[in-house]
This record gives C-alpha cells, sequence and structure tokens, in this order.
C-alpha cells in the first residue's frame, strides 16, 4: 500500500541548476542575475546521489521521484531516464502550460477532468500531475474543520470528479502535498482525519488506493507529451 520515492538530495531547484533561464519560461517577466548559471551535471549529481543512498538504506532502486517543490523541465526528464526513474510528479499547471489547455475555469472547478486525471510519457518517463485543489484542501484548509464533515467533503468532491469522467478507461487522482507540513495544524495531529478517510474510502468500493508503480504497470506508461513547460508547483 505504500510505495517509498526520492527526492534530489539537497533539495535543489532541479531546472535552475540545469540553467537559470528556465526560470524565463516559468516567468517571463522575471528578473535574473546578469551572469546565467547553468551546471547540468550538478543536477544530475544531486539525483543520482539521491537514488544511490535510497540505495543503500532500503536494498533497491527506487521507481518514482518527487523533484524538489516539484519542478520540472525537460533536461529533469532526461536526466531521471538516465538515472533509471520510471515516473516523475508534479503539479497540475504544468500540464496545462506543456498542452497549451485550461483545466480549470475561473472558479478552479475542473473542465477537462479526463485530461488531468491520467498519466503521461516524457523522454520515456511517465508524469503524474496532481490535482492542486484536493491537495491543497488537505495542506491547507481542512485542518480548520470538523475531521468527519472535512471527510465528507473530500470524498464528494472524487465522487463528483468520478462522475464527470467517461467510463472508456480507469483514472487517477493524484493527490500530493508536503507531507510533514499539515499535520500540526490539524486536532490530534491529523490522526482523527487520517482515520476516517482511510476508514470510508476502504468502505467505499467506487475507490481503489493504488502506487503510481502500480497503475503504471497495470494501465501503461502514459499519453505522449510534446513538451514539458518548465515550472514548479
Amino acid at each position: 500500500h505504500i510505495e517509498l520515492t526520492v527526492s534530489p538530495f539537497y533539495h535543489p531547484i532541479l531546472p535552475l541548476l540545469c540553467d537559470t533561464n528556465n526560470a524565463k519560461i516559468a516567468t517571463p517577466d522575471i528578473r535574473l542575475p546578469a551572469r546565467r548559471f547553468s551546471h547540468p551535471e550538478d543536477a544530475e549529481k544531486q539525483v543520482f546521489t539521491a537514488i544511490e543512498y535510497f540505495e543503500k538504506l532500503f536494498g533497491y532502486k527506487p521507481y518514482g521521484m518527487w523533484p524538489s517543490e516539484g519542478s520540472v523541465c525537460e533536461e529533469v526528464f532526461k536526466i531521471a531516464k538516465k538515472a533509471g526513474i520510471k515516473w516523475i510528479a508534479t503539479d497540475e499547471d504544468i500540464l496545462a502550460h506543456s498542452i497549451s489547455k485550461k483545466l480549470r475555469d475561473s472558479s478552479m472547478n475542473i473542465i477537462s477532468p479526463e485530461t488531468l486525471y491520467i498519466p503521461y510519457n516524457y523522454e520515456d518517463v511517465s508524469v503524474v500531475f496532481r490535482d492542486h485543489v484536493l491537495s491543497d484542501l488537505i495542506g491547507f484548509v481542512y485542518s480548520k474543520w470538523e475531521s468527519k464533515n472535512a471527510v465528507s467533503d473530500f470524498l464528494k468532491r472524487i465522487s463528483n470528479i468520478r462522475a464527470s469522467l467517461p467510463s472508456d478507461r480507469v483514472y487517477l487522482i493524484s493527490i500530493i502535498l508536503d507531507g510533514e507540513n499539515a499535520w500540526e495544524y490539524y486536532k490530534n495531529d491529523g490522526h482523527d482525519f487520517l482515520k476516517y478517510l482511510y476508514e470510508s474510502i476502504s468502505s467505499d468500493n467506487r475507490i481503489k488506493t493504488i502506487t503510481i508503480s502500480e497503475f503504471i504497470k497495470n494501465f501503461g506508461e502514459g499519453t505522449k507529451l510534446n513538451k514539458i513547460h518548465a515550472g514548479s508547483w
């Protein structure tokens, strides 16, 4: 039920290590230092060192990588492929920019669920894009709610997503957040919320929890992407 993943060793922002000009892709009006910094070999070292450390601790190489802050660019995928990483996760806004398509309306309602809730593939590395809204609800909002009400709202949202999707295939909702930050703001350190959440999911036959590697193995490595937009969550 759990898949361990790796992040670059010292938590660098990989696209900026590869080339600080990548910041211009994510934020065109940003002001950068006059001296350009470009050391993709350093970015590669960060990934390989992390994998080596992971393997030393756990006895096997990780399949997946969460790049620090979900930061990606095309070079990051090339490094990941070279390192043997099978999948990367990042934010839905990266997908929207990569395919030049709006995924949500002005009220942040999803308008293209069949586009978001599937894995993709770039440079022979699979990539999943997190649901930004669901992830932030857990990270920043539900801590202020009564636990059962929060879980009820969360599952209602997932049910609405399910109802909006065509029945032509299996879909994947990726919920990703900083695992260490949220729980201190919840009552009982989040234990009540998580207990109700997993109990509710376990008793709902419409929802199946699954690791990303398992999903990719069972349902394919993802739809091909022609490009990856540089950016982070």
